[in-house]
């Protein structure tokens, strides 16, 4: 077991020791006092502080790199305190050189710097850097220091070390700092784990039995920690071992009663501040679009998904419906694209009796008398004719429609949620889409980000997907190995998550049942298309995908283009227009 995974206290709650691996999901952030830190690079817009004991013990190799980064001249002698902001040339950097009496001072830098408040003292042998409501203090008998910080607060901060000045370059210009555990601190002055750790940790592991095990989230990942008593040590230790989903997946080789314990818990709810519509991922997109469902399911407002094909538009709107005032209604999905041209005012709207030729005796109610109450997606919408768009504009502004062959006006009292995989906005520029119309919808636009966006999300997906496919398909419940994963995200997925399902839904038939192997992971003739040696654009990348999936359409629908278009799910005019761009002989259209 890595010790990177274990915590280990005292038998009354006081910290000895914790792996760096959890640092981030079982530590509070924005600690008065930080005494760990986690291995990481800077990255672009981190705000960095150096702090030199005496500008003349840097190299000159070093002083060059600090120079550049800085992008200022440094001062040859005494102490000198850097402040800027990583790879952000439009933030003029902080330069201070302190004269000899300038250093007896107690403190030597108060300021405020790119938006964060920095105080800089010396009370004593020690440095003691101040910012918002945190503190770190290092001694500089190294000869540098260095703290790295954002809005979060301190993110890593340097340790006395002979010759720090040379690391201090090193991290500045890209190398990677290692993490660092204050022991002294920690055996100067007792810590105790509920002024340190997450409530959410600490109240699950309350009054935990001795050799016991929980199942619990932190940060939207489910961990299972288990306690472990050791009697013989004086005072005894308790050893707490945390592995999340991964650890866990990582150890297994068959199922087992850990794993069990996760696939049942709940993973569509109480995740970053309640319900997550199907979205896992805590970045700040992902909380920024749960914000807006949330806010937008609560009201009667027209909501507009956008985004790529496959990334859960449908699903979306079917948890927007179920999250609303409407969710005692019905919910009726319409695939704009999926309705013939001639009927699909009929299929909306609905007819009356001897409408036209074949009209059912009595009439036939539409999909928005279906939907009354209740909510109705339409989903493609830019597929609707023009000639149908300015009847849909007077019901979504007046409430108001007629029949096919009615007299009568009707009342609508429906929810409307639209979706495209189109820009709207170039739809009216090319008045293929109307504008009035794109006003009326977009009211509360959402744009869902596509899977190879989310990356870090993939696991969560799939845990989530993983148990249902396994139970449409009868098969017995599986685990997904670390290999697997990996191979899974390296891969670019333009077939977002429909694509994803399609490939679970392959690999479980294609393991042995328990595991799901590297090997069971079939993704076809793009296995690996990011990996290419050759340099190739993104474009240049989704069109070679786009083409050979148009191809294999084609060959599988025995060469008919539309039950291809069906297939993909996109509209015959979209695939028309993609085989004659891939000079695929689809240019004339194909009559029904």
């Amino acid at each position: 077991m890595s010790k990177k995974k274990m915590i280990i206290t005292t038998e009354d709650n006081q910290l000895l020791y914790m792996g760096e691996h959890l640092y981030s999901s079982v530590m509070k952030h924005r600690l008065s006092r930080p005494f760990c830190y986690a291995s990481g690079k800077i990255k672009r817009g981190d705000i960095f502080v150096a702090l030199f004991s005496d500008a003349a013990r840097i190299t000159a190799d070093d002083r060059k790199l600090l120079e550049n980064v800085c992008g200022e001249r440094l001062s040859r002698t005494g102490p000198l305190i850097v402040a800027g902001v990583y790879e952000d040339d439009s933030v003029h950097s902080l330069i201070k050189s302190m004269t000899e009496e300038a250093a007896k001072q107690d403190v030597w830098l108060e300021t405020v710097f790119h938006g964060c408040y920095l105080k800089l003292m010396r009370p004593g042998e020690d440095a003691v850097l101040q910012t918002d409501s945190q503190e770190v203090k290092a001694s500089l008998e190294g000869g540098a220091a260095l703290a790295i910080l954002n809005e979060s607060g301190f993110l890593y901060f340097t340790v006395a070390e002979n010759g720090t000045e040379h690391r201090v370059t090193e991290i500045l210009t890209g190398a990677e700092f290692e993490g660092f555990w204050d022991e002294e601190r920690i055996h100067a002055q007792p810590v105790r784990i509920e002024d340190v750790l997450t409530e959410e940790f600490v109240s699950a592991t309350t009054g935990m039995e001795e050799d016991g095990s929980s199942i619990i989230r932190l940060g939207g990942i489910l961990y299972h920690v288990q306690r472990l008593t050791f009697s013989s040590a004086t005072p005894r230790r308790v050893l707490w071992i945390v592995r999340n989903e991964f650890d866990v997946l990582g150890e297994l080789s068959s199922h087992s009663e850990v794993y069990d314990m996760i696939t049942k818990a709940d993973s569509r709810k109480e995740l970053s501040g309640g319900y997550t519509f199907g979205l896992w991922g805590n970045d700040p997109k992902i909380n920024r679009i749960r914000f807006l469902l949330q806010k937008g399911a609560s009201t009667n407002t027209t909501i507009l998904l956008t985004g790529e094909s496959g990334t859960g538009k449908s699903f979306l709107a079917r948890e927007i419906h179920k999250c609303s005032k409407r969710e005692k209604g019905t919910f009726v999905s319409v695939n704009c694209a999926a309705i013939p041209y001639n009927l699909i005012e009929s299929e909306l709207f609905g007819y009356e009796e001897g409408a036209f030729t074949g009209a059912r005796k009595g009439g036939k109610a539409g999909y928005f008398e279906i939907a009354e109450g209740g909510t109705l997606f339409l989903d493609e919408i830019t597929e609707m004719p023009l000639s149908l768009q300015g009847k849909l504009l007077e019901v979504i502004q007046n409430k108001t429609y007629f029949r096919v062959g009615g007299v009568k006006k009707k009342t609508a009292d429906v929810r409307i949620i639209a979706a495209t995989n189109k820009d709207l906005k170039t739809q009216v520029r090319e008045h293929k889409f109307r504008e009035d119309l794109y006003y009326r919808i977009n009211v509360f636009p959402v744009e869902i980000p596509p899977l190879r966006e989310r990356i870090d999300s993939l696991y969560n997906i799939i845990a989530d997907l993983l148990p249902e496919i396994c139970e449409r398909l009868g098969v017995p419940q599986q685990v997904i190995s670390q290999r697997a994963m990996e191979k899974m995200k390296n891969y670019g997925w333009p077939g977002n998550i429909r694509e994803l399902e399609n490939v679970i839904e392959k690999a479980c038939i294609l393991s042995d049942g328990k595991v799901i192997l590297p090997e069971d992971v079939d993704l076809g003739k793009n296995d690996g298309i990011l990996l290419d040696d050759d340099v190739r654009t993104l474009k240049e990348l989704r069109d070679d995908f786009e083409k050979k999936v148009l191809e294999d359409a084609l060959k599988r629908c025995g060469g008919s283009r539309l039950q291809a278009a069906a297939r993909l799910d996109i509209s015959k005019t979209s695939l028309f227009e993609k085989l004659k761009k891939y000079g695929l002989g689809g240019g004339e259209k194909e009559e029904v």
